[in-house]
C-alpha cells in the first residue's frame, strides 16, 4: 500500500509560475492582446509537460479554482491556460474584475504524477489517508473527483475528506463500489499576492 511521492518544483520555479498567472491577469485587464509564455526564458524542467492548478482567492475568499491532474502541453503553457479558466470560466463563481485585484491572491500548484494506491475497501483507504495528507483522485464508473493536499486544512478528518470528495464527484456518499480506485498525489506548491 505504500506509494513513493516527491517534490520536484523549488520556490524559484513557483514563483515564475505564478508570474505567468500574474502576466496573464495584466495582459487582459489592461485589453492587451494575450500571449503565450514564451519559452526560450524557462528551465527545461517548466517546460515538460506536468498536470497543474491554478487557485485564485480575493480577500481570503475562494473566487476560482480550476486545474487539470495531468496535461500534454508545456507546464508554462498549462498555467496560462488554467490562470484564465480560473479567473473567469470557474462556474461556481462570478468572473474576476479589475476591482478585486487589489486583494487578489494567486496560488500555484504543480502534482506530482498520480499512484494508484492499491486498497480494496473505504476503510483500507482511510487508514493510508490517517497517516499521509496527499491528494486523492477517485474514480469508479463515470465519477471522478479530486482533492488537492490543500484540502486537508478544511477537512482534517479522512472520514470526512472522502465524504466530501465522493459528494463532490456525484457519488453515493455511503457507497464503496467494487471499481472505486484510489490515485495519489502531492503537489508543490506556492501562493503570492497579485500586487
Amino acid at each position: 500500500m505504500s506509494v513513493t511521492l516527491s517534490a520536484q518544483y523549488d520556490r524559484q520555479d513557483l514563483s515564475q509560475l505564478i508570474e505567468i498567472s500574474r502576466s496573464v491577469l495584466t495582459q487582459h485587464f489592461n485589453n492587451d492582446p494575450l500571449s503565450l509564455p514564451e519559452p526560450a526564458i524557462y528551465s527545461e524542467k517548466l517546460l515538460k509537460p506536468a498536470g497543474c492548478f491554478v487557485t485564485l482567492e480575493v480577500d481570503h475568499h475562494l473566487q476560482g479554482c480550476i486545474g487539470a491532474i495531468s496535461s500534454v502541453l508545456p507546464l508554462i503553457h498549462e498555467v496560462h491556460n488554467k490562470t484564465l479558466s480560473a479567473a473567469f470560466q470557474d462556474r461556481r463563481f462570478q468572473p474576476l474584475v479589475y476591482e478585486q485585484l487589489a486583494k487578489l491572491s494567486i496560488e500555484v500548484s504543480v502534482l506530482s504524477s498520480p499512484e494508484k494506491l492499491e486498497v480494496h475497501s473505504e476503510q483500507g483507504c482511510l487508514d493510508f489517508l490517517e497517516e499521509n495528507k496527499v491528494g486523492v483522485i477517485l474514480s469508479c464508473q463515470r465519477y471522478r473527483s479530486v482533492f488537492l493536499p490543500q484540502v486537508w486544512e478544511k477537512l482534517p478528518i479522512p472520514f470526512d475528506f472522502i465524504v466530501a470528495l465522493k459528494k463532490k464527484g456525484g457519488m453515493d456518499e455511503h457507497d464503496w463500489p467494487d471499481d472505486m480506485r484510489v490515485d495519489v498525489f502531492t503537489v508543490d506548491s506556492a501562493q503570492e499576492d497579485f500586487q
